[in-house]
C-alpha cells in the first residue's frame, strides 16, 4: 500500500500544480485586451473541465484493483503532461 499512495499522493500533486498554473493564467488574462482575455478564458475554461476529469479518474483510486490502479495511474499522469504542455503554451 504505501507504493499505491505515494502514486496517489505524486498524481494529487501534480494536478495541484496545474490549478495554480491555470491560476496564474487566470490572472495574466485579467490584463490582456478584450478579444485575447476572452480568448484566453475560453481555453481556461476547457483545461479546467479537463482537471476536473482528471480529478475525477483520480477520486476512484482507492477502489480499484492494484493492475487497474497503475492504469488508471498512468492516465492521469499523461493527462497531467497533455494539459502542462498546453498551460505552458498559453503562459509564453
Amino acid at each position: 500500500m504505501p507504493k499505491r499512495s505515494a502514486q496517489r499522493q505524486k498524481a494529487e500533486a501534480q494536478l495541484d500544480e496545474l490549478r495554480a498554473r491555470l491560476d496564474l493564467l487566470k490572472a495574466r488574462a485579467r490584463n490582456m485586451s478584450a478579444d485575447a482575455r476572452i480568448a484566453t478564458e475560453e481555453q481556461v475554461d476547457l483545461l479546467e473541465r479537463r482537471l476536473g476529469q482528471a480529478r475525477s479518474r483520480l477520486s476512484g483510486f482507492a477502489e480499484v484493483a492494484e493492475d487497474t490502479a497503475e492504469t488508471l495511474v498512468d492516465t492521469v499522469q499523461s493527462s497531467w503532461r497533455e494539459l502542462k504542455r498546453e498551460i505552458d503554451k498559453l503562459l509564453r
